[in-house]
């Protein structure tokens, strides 16, 4: 583990504008740069950088961080790699301090894992090009099915004699036999792989996380059927290999992904390796269709707003398509398909076609899915009544899953006019849906690149401790913001995010002083707001992270609020709100110098207190409106309505709410 005084060294030497003009032509605008984001593709500049603040933001992607996620997630590298080349840039040498015996028990295993993978995948793959065995059954079946030489060497793919002494082999390179087993490399007695070709599985980093070994034989001597084993994976380890967080390809696809805003999932690691021999480098597979994950989907969604699904034809590959689509409409993004012709995948078909030729189909092929399954499924649902509801009720599934109501609504009415179907009516149906899934929904949003736990520091405000650092190793996206949140709760998150945003950007504000002269800041009014009235609280993890770790550090010796977040995990949240897409004429910006008498700062302390107090307001009033809110769903509950009592109640409380909400309006608009 890097020691503290190399993160402090590193963290006070960093030039954000320094560290990311390596990689992007960075021009000056104003306070802040500008250049064109290398996260995604874009023709005009929409990645800005502040160096004051040490923060990056993409107003087109929404990539946003500090100087060392910017280098993690452009490099896919761990924290701990990231500082370590962002220390070699400033000429830091990186001192790494002692781990506890647990947190190096745990290091060793991982990364013993990882190292056994990797010696295993060469292993592989020498016996597929140096044994004999290797080369007339695993080198000759990849090239039956197509693949060059330079593809397999690519792809790393290796073979597993019938004889195989890997476990031996591995032994005898110093591997524990345990450890040999726990990689799911077989035993003294039993080799796990064997007679197959197998498929090393990278990680995004490119390490090797784990194999899949198909069997070229359809019975073994005795004559038993093995094509119910036709395929054999690694064992899931828990923060290695994992069916619903791994990607084959990832490792090369991330490359490709940013330049053409676009991501192709296909069904099998054959699909893949012939769609990159034929020129289309951004492709993935999940293990499986049934292990695509909401994970895999959000992950996907911080790369790209497109994916275009390809999966086999038949009902299991329709069905397939219609789950994944499901969890990718669930993060906002734009999912189409290809329709291969009877009886062909991406694998078969690109054999018969040049690679101008497939990838011209590809691009010409690719079909809104939505608008796929209307064609294709129109003409027999339209003479049978049954079909046409079912048609109906899958589209209305699936459009539901939609977040942006804009988008919802475009669907419903190309339903409703292909389908020869009142809009209103689908739109009802489509809401009840939206209504339901939103519970699950909120359950399943997990947050998987980056979890809201409390900062702990050291006395320098400046840089997180080493645990907080690494903890952060992985987080190299902000999370994704709940969807389908009802209007109340939408106006209250607007209200956390601007409060959030005025005490980050005018915290130390003065916004009156006290008759013994001391000066009262926004941050210390907003504190006291917060104390006085416990049911006044932020309630959007990021937001109420943000205000309450500014409130924290404020107090602290060489406070810098323009630093604060520059390396902290909490970056990307903090740049949306700290960097502004179009910079302001100087002759209207609010940062500029105050002028030096009493009646300006006395008017500029009066609108800071004024926009806190409104904002404040604001937020008392969100608060009532999702409690009239819930009342006002109580009141529809078919149980409610059966009970005079509690509809009584429900009324009450709804009037009373009326009457405070309405107290709060007068005092913010007589302010």
């Amino acid at each position: 583990m890097i020691d503290q005084q190399t993160l402090n060294r590193v963290y006070d030497a960093i030039k954000i504008e320094d560290v990311v003009g390596d990689y992007v032509d960075l021009q000056r605008r104003g306070a802040n740069y500008v250049g064109l984001c290398p996260f995604h593709h874009e023709k005009t500049p929409s990645f800005t950088v502040s160096a004051t603040k040490g923060l990056y933001k993409c107003f087109g992607c929404g990539e946003g961080g500090n100087a060392v996620k910017f280098v993690q997630k452009i490099d896919n590298c761990s924290f701990a790699e990231a500082i370590k080349k962002i220390a070699k840039k400033y000429h830091i040498e990186v001192v790494e301090k002692e781990l506890t015996e647990e947190e190096k028990r745990e290091e060793e295993h991982r990364s013993a894992i990882l190292r056994i993978n990797e010696w295993a995948a060469a292993w592989f793959e020498k016996q597929l090009w140096d044994t004999q065995e290797g080369q007339a059954v695993g080198l000759t079946y990849f090239r039956s099915r197509g693949l060059r030489d330079d593809i397999i060497r690519l792809f790393h793919l290796g073979y597993a004699p019938a004889r195989c002494n890997l476990f031996q082999e591995a032994v005898r390179q110093g591997f524990a036999p345990e450890l040999i087993k726990q990689a799911s490399l077989g035993t003294a007695d039993y080799p796990f792989f064997q007679e197959r070709v197998i498929y090393p599985w990278y990680n995004a980093a490119g390490k090797v996380i784990g194999f899949n070994g198909r069997i070229l034989k359809k019975t073994d001597a005795a004559g038993r059927d093995l094509t119910s084993m036709k395929y054999k994976n690694s064992s899931e380890i828990e923060g290695i290999y994992e069916k619903s967080r791994a990607l084959y390809n990832i490792n090369n696809a991330l490359r490709y992904i940013g330049s053409s805003n676009l991501i192709y999932l296909v069904e099998g690691q054959m699909d893949v390796i012939s769609m990159v021999q034929a020129g289309i480098g951004n492709v993935v597979a999940s293990s499986g269709t049934s292990s695509f994950s909401f994970y895999h989907a959000s992950f996907l969604s911080k790369k790209t707003d497109n994916i275009t699904i390809i999966f086999d034809g038949d009902a299991a590959g329709q069905k397939g398509t219609i789950k994944v689509a499901k969890l990718c409409y669930e993060v906002g993004m734009n999912v189409k398909t290809i329709v291969f012709p009877q009886g062909e995948d991406p694998d078969s078909l690109s054999h018969k076609m040049s690679s101008e030729e497939f990838t011209d189909f590809i691009n010409k092929s690719s079909k809104d899915l939505i608008l796929h399954l209307i064609d294709e499924n129109i003409d027999e649902a339209m003479l049978e009544p049954d079909k046409l509801s079912a048609l109906m009720n899958s589209l209305v599934e699936m459009v539901a899953y939609i977040p942006d109501a804009l988008r919802r609504e475009s669907y419903i009415k190309i339903c409703s006019r292909n389908l020869e179907v009142d809009a209103s009516v689908l739109r009802q149906q489509v809401e009840a849906k939206v209504s339901e899934y939103e519970q699950k929904k909120r359950q399943r949003r997990q947050y998987p690149n980056r979890t809201f736990t409390s900062t702990s520091r050291n006395n320098n405000p400046s840089t997180p401790t080493s645990a907080t650092a690494q903890t952060a190793a992985d987080n190299v996206s902000a999370p994704t913001p709940p969807t389908n949140l009802s209007s109340a709760q939408s106006r209250r998150r607007e209200i956390e995010k601007q409060i959030a945003k005025l005490l980050l950007r005018k915290g130390e504000g003065v916004v009156f002083t006290y008759d013994n002269g001391d000066d009262c800041t926004l941050s210390d009014y907003i504190e006291q707001t917060f104390n006085d009235d416990s049911e006044l609280t932020l309630v959007t993890p990021e937001y109420k992270q943000l205000v309450n770790l500014y409130l924290t550090e404020r107090k602290k010796p060489n406070f810098d609020p323009d630093k604060l977040f520059a390396y902290d995990d909490l970056a990307n949240a903090a740049s949306e709100l700290l960097i502004d897409h179009y910079e302001l004429s100087k002759i209207y910006a609010d940062d500029e110098p105050l002028a030096d008498d009493e009646q300006t700062k006395a008017r500029r302390q009066f609108d800071l207190l004024d926009n806190a107090n409104h904002l404040m307001l604001d937020l008392r009033i969100a608060i009532v409106d999702e409690l009239i809110e819930e009342q006002n769903n109580n009141i529809r509950n078919p149980q409610v309505m059966q009970d005079e009592a509690m509809m009584s109640n429900c009324f009450s409380n709804l009037s009373m709410l009326q009457k405070l909400k309405t107290e709060y309006v007068r005092a913010r608009d007589n302010k």
